[in-house]
Order: structure tokens, then sequence, then C-alpha cells
């Protein structure tokens, strides 16, 4: 990749970035075996300091492709089996649905399949044993379905995983992970805990005051704990990140130690599991699989508190990139950089759905109030498209988002057209009569009331 090319890059990044009023974005880019990174704008809006393209970021729920491989490890020598019952390696397990819970297997925990509540983030303290007491003391929330019967994103699936992870090898899930994907992968700017993160630089996220605010400010709130290390909590660098996924698409380490993974492991996490909404083309194990003008590529994407990043690799091409933001408005930002880098590095078209129109009685159908353990939403007909409001449950009270209005791109699917939420989707799932189930927001399932 050229000096030119770079420099377009910047431009790009840096119209995106003030656009959508991003303090500081970090990319980084791998094509033929090489890595040319760079950042843009600030690390904090109190200092002003420059992002530099060596800084840490969390990356949140990227972290799920980590530690999907790292439980392919022990596929690999035999230790769990992915169409083993979860229950073999977690018999005090305890959920609300005995019946579900008998159905899951360790395949449904990587691939959202579990149908469990998936936003759990209690906090259980910095000990090694915080993550074997989130586990034990699972909410006893209903189960939204049953397992295979749908998908939904799930955090808690992949803290369950992590488990397994620690009964298997029997070391704190950290441990096994350094040991047996960040050392022999070369990842030395890849941690979970803020004591190994304070002494490299990295910047500060950034998130509104109050939701819908034009503006952001410091993300003072460290809303990470060691229970949802497995399902997000790593902080890494873009060169970092790109390593790791150089290893997937190649299989090569760059270091001196053997493979992690075999070939066979290292393409089953790429195969089709489900297939997906919103997020995705479809589930593979840990990716997200997103066809993109005709071609299949993987990756995830990461949202924590003031932070919003995305990893994205295209195996036809051997190429890869990382784009990393310190805002949770960074989304908009993201897309706009994807979609330049598809079309200047792959030649790849990353169009948005074509919006469609539907009859005012096909729209009526999907009005109404929908809610999960976390939020409630309400869905009303807005001239050709829905027009959808929700709340955040807190204790006793409401916290109120900004209402989004969507225009249809399928019979059940609706895309969000105009501002910071443009290309969001959501769908609606029926019932065998027609009725809807359920809206899938943001990947979660409400439940219509």
């Amino acid at each position: 990749m050229s000096s030119d090319f770079m420099t377009q890059l910047g431009e790009v990044v840096e119209e995106q970035r003030e656009r959508w009023k991003v303090p500081g974005i970090a990319v980084g880019i791998l094509r033929d075996g090489e890595i040319q990174k760079a950042g843009y704008g600030i690390a904090s809006k109190e200092t002003g300091f420059p992002i530099l393209p060596e800084m840490l970021f969390q990356i949140g729920s990227n972290s799920k492709v980590y530690t999907t491989t790292l439980l392919m490890t022990l596929v690999d020598e035999g230790k769990v089996d992915l169409d083993t019952p979860v229950t073999e390696y977690l018999p005090d397990l305890k959920i609300k649905d005995e019946q579900a819970l008998e159905k899951m297997i360790v395949r449904h925990l990587v691939s959202h399949q579990t149908g469990l509540w998936g936003d759990v983030f209690d906090d259980y303290g910095w000990g090694d044993d915080a993550l074997r007491i989130s586990v034990e003391k699972l909410p006893n929330f209903p189960q939204m379905y049953q397992p295979t019967e749908l998908w939904s994103y799930t955090n808690v699936a992949f803290n369950i995983a992590g488990r397994i992870i620690e009964v298997a090898t029997g070391k704190p899930f950290e441990t096994a992970m350094r040991e047996r994907v960040f050392e022999p992968l070369g990842l030395t700017r890849t941690f979970y805990f803020p004591d190994e993160v304070y002494s490299y630089p990295h910047p500060v996220g950034h998130r509104p005051e109050n939701p819908g605010d034009d503006d952001v400010i410091v993300a003072h709130e460290y809303w990470l704990n060691r229970t949802v290390n497995p399902a997000g909590g790593i902080h890494a660098t873009v060169e970092d990140v790109l390593k790791f996924d150089q290893f997937h698409l190649t299989g090569k380490t760059g270091t001196d130690a053997a493979p992690i993974l075999s070939d066979a492991a290292r393409m089953a996490m790429r195969e089709e599991q489900i297939k997906a909404a919103n997020f995705a083309t479809a589930w593979g194990l840990g990716f997200w699989l997103i066809d993109v003008d005709g071609t299949r590529t993987i990756g995830h994407g990461g949202g924590t508190n003031g932070y919003i990043t995305r990893n994205t690799l295209i195996p036809d091409q051997q190429t890869a990139w990382a784009i990393f933001t310190n805002s949770t408005y960074g989304e908009a930002a993201i897309q706009g950089i994807q979609r330049w880098l598809f079309h200047h590095v792959t030649g790849l078209n990353d169009r948005l759905p074509e919006v469609i129109s539907l009859p005012a009685s096909d729209l009526s159908v999907f009005a109404g109030e929908y809610r999960n353990p976390l939020s409630r939403s309400t869905v009303e007909v807005d001239g050709d498209g829905l027009r959808v409001s929700s709340w955040r449950l807190q204790g006793d009270g409401e916290q109120a988002f900004p209402p989004v209005s969507y225009r249809p791109v399928g019979p059940l699917e609706f895309m969000a057209t105009t501002g910071r939420e443009t290309g969001v989707r959501i769908d609606f799932i029926p019932n065998e009569d027609g009725s809807i189930r359920f809206v899938r927001m943001g990947g979660r399932l409400s439940h219509r009331q």
C-alpha cells in the first residue's frame, strides 16, 4: 500500500471523524502480509493528546473470536467437544428452563443459539473465582426460545464458554488465553486487566452526557469487570488484532511457536451455523459472516462504554482491517471508512439494502409494545415506515432514548436511513399464525406484549 493510499485513507478518516464528532480513530490494514497503521484525532477531549496507532483500545466483543479460538484449541486436543451438552462440563449450571438446558450444547454458546438472555454483567470482583461465581449465580431470567430455534446476541453464553475453558484447562481463563493464544501469536500488546493497560498509551472513551446528545464527554466510568472478559474484556492495538487476523487467514503464527489450531479447526470457525439478520448474513463459531458484493467476509465488532470498534477479514484476498474509535458514536464513522476500504482495497462495493414499499396494512401488524429484561420499546407506523421509541429499565425508573425511524428493506426487516443510525437494521419474528412474536434490535430479542 503506497503512501498515496495512506494519504487518501487519512482524508476519508478525518472527514468521517469530523462529520460524526468522533474524538479519535486508529486504523490498521493487513494486505500481502504487510501491516500499515495510523492514528487520527485525539485520545481525550480533556487533554487533546493525539491518537497514536500504538494505543490500546477496548475492543469489546471482538474478544468473542479470541475466546472461541481458545475453545477450539481444546477441541483440537479432545478436551472439549462442540456437540456435547454444556452440563457435561458444568454439571452445576442452573437456568430457569431445564428442558432448554438439556438441549444446550457447547456449539450453541459460541454461535448465539442458546436462547438465554444475553446481557448479564454482574461484578464478582477481580479474583480468580469471579467467572465461576458469575456462572453459578446466573439470574433466573425466562428462556427467550429453545436452543437452535432462533438466534439472539448472547454475551453470557461466552462467559459460560469461558468457564468451560477454565474447567478443561484447570487454569483461570486469562492465563489459559495468554499461554495458548496471546504468547504463541506474539500478541505482546493484548491484555485483559487494567493494571496491564495503564503503563501503555491508551485513549479514553467518550459518550454522550445524555442519550441522543450531539456531542460527547469523557466516559470516566469503567464498566468492564473480570466476569465479562470472555465476552468482551480485551484491550489491544490495531497491529496486535491484525496479527491475530493473520493467523486466521494463513494459519501461521508469526513466531517460532507451532500453529495454535489445526487448519480444520480454524476453518470450522468460518462455517455457517445459523442464518442471521441485523448483524450479519450468518453466524459462524465466534465470527460473524457477512456477504459483501458476493464475497464472504468474517469478523466482529465491539462496543464498550465509550469505544466502538470493528475488525473485518476478507479470506479470499488475504486482507483484513481494524478500525477503532473512542466514542459510542463511532459506528457511523466506521461504516463510512469501511465502505471506502472495501472499494479501494478489495474492489468490493459494500451497499446498503434497497428500501421497498409495504402496504399500510402490512406495517400495522408490527405496531405495539415489546419488552426484554433490560428495556422496553414501542413501535408505531410512521408514514411508509416505522418509528421505534425505546427506554432502558433502571430499577424503578426508565431512561429514554431518542426515537428512530425505519424503512422496510424486506417483509420483516427494516433499516434506519438517516443520521448516525443509517444502516442499522431491525427485524420482526412472527408466530406460525403470522402474529408478531419478537422484534430483534441490536441482535437482542424483545417479546411483543
